[in-house]
Formats: C-alpha cells, sequence, structure tokens
C-alpha cells in the first residue's frame, strides 16, 4: 500500500465527506475534499538512507457554504493535528508526527462553492 492510499483510509475513516485524489470529478455532490502529494523530503544521514521521509500533503474541503467549508476544515485539522501512529500493516507505514503547516479559505466565482486549503506536514517511515 503506498501512504496515499493509508490516507485516504485515514480521511475516509475521520472525514464524513467524499475525498478524491487530485480533482473533484465533474458531477460530484459537495461537501467533498481533494488530496494530493506536494512534497517529499528524504532523510539521510552519513549510513545512506534513514527510510524517513518528511512530506507535505494538500488537502482541499469544498462546499457550497463557506461556514459548511470552515466546519469541514475543522474536522480535517482535528484529524491530522499531531496525528501519529501505523497507517498500515504490511509494509509497516507509521507517521512519526503530522500537523497542519498552514489554511487557506477560498471562494471559487466559476463552480460557486467555497474551499478550504490545507497543509499538512507529516514524517513518514515505511519498513518493508
Amino acid at each position: 500500500m503506498s501512504i496515499e492510499a493509508a490516507i485516504y483510509d485515514r480521511l475516509t475513516n475521520e472525514v464524513d465527506i467524499d475525498f478524491f485524489p487530485l480533482a473533484l470529478p465533474p458531477s460530484v455532490t459537495l461537501p467533498a475534499g481533494t488530496y494530493q502529494r506536494i512534497s517529499t523530503a528524504p532523510e539521510y544521514t552519513h549510513n545512506g538512507d534513514t527510510r524517513l521521509e518528511r512530506l507535505r500533503f494538500q488537502f482541499d474541503v469544498w462546499a457550497k457554504t463557506y461556514t459548511e467549508a470552515c466546519q469541514q476544515a475543522d474536522t480535517l485539522r482535528e484529524a491530522w493535528s499531531g496525528y501519529s501512529g501505523q497507517v498500515y500493516e504490511t509494509p509497516a507505514i507509521y507517521i512519526s508526527v503530522a500537523f497542519v503547516s498552514g489554511r487557506r479559505d477560498l471562494h471559487e466565482p466559476e463552480t460557486r462553492s467555497y474551499r478550504a486549503s490545507m497543509d499538512v506536514s507529516m514524517w513518514v517511515r515505511t519498513v518493508e
């Protein structure tokens, strides 16, 4: 399993809206969310790869009202802020710590929707 699949599993268990990778499908019912990996920074020592990576993900929640977008963003923040634990067994994927590193609130005039966009940084180790 990939970290993206593990993150999707956590999202579906913790946040009561549908999430999709990268983009919303054309006929989605709001509220809904998207997620994507923004960056990966592997950690190395003089002995080589530590198998520890700092990942940054962007999570967006889309809603018909600003209030609803903010409420969903608060739920998303609760799911990730300070989270640590094993998110998958084979291969073992551990999130050492996750923290919210930023949030933006946006209006999407073309779709008449509101979006809360949140960056979450996390330290992740995969043990084969």
